[in-house]
């Protein structure tokens, strides 16, 4: 018999918390450009965070993911028009820090699955510490 651990979550819920925390450890306010940015001048996204200042001008269709948190802002377009969409993702975790260790814990359990494997004791018994700490602090 494989040694295994249950999610705690059910499978879409972790899938779920897999994407939101994977993909950025902040409520996310994501920002799709659909129309070609080439077909306009300025209109760049500002988003300024604890890294600096970045203008962002994606291609068509590309989705910009930062913290919600984040100071941001859309330079004056000077020509043509800038069409865009935007809405909101809430991580299942609140908290900054607890979002920053579980998405550490999770990258150092990828890499230490590939070292030792799935069925490694020590893979197995961090996966269960990952899962518990997602359950005391989702907030589903």
């Amino acid at each position: 018999m494989l040694l295994h651990l249950q999610d705690v979550l059910s499978a879409e819920e972790l899938r779920s918390a897999r994407a939101v925390l994977g993909a950025a450890s902040w409520t996310d306010q994501l920002h799709a450009v659909p129309e070609r940015a080439d077909e306009y001048d300025g209109g760049e996204l500002m988003v300024e965070d604890t890294f600096g200042a970045e203008a962002v001008k994606p291609p068509a269709g590309d989705m910009v993911i930062y913290p919600g948190t984040s100071v941001h802002r859309v330079e004056p377009v000077t020509r043509g028009a800038r069409l865009a969409s935007f809405f909101w993702v809430e991580s299942m975790v609140r908290s900054d820090q607890q979002r920053r260790l579980l998405f550490d814990m999770d990258r150092h359990l990828m890499r230490l699955r590939e070292t030792a494997g799935e069925t490694d004791r020590s893979v197995i018994g961090l996966t269960g510490t990952y899962h518990n700490l997602l359950r005391l602090w989702a907030d589903v």
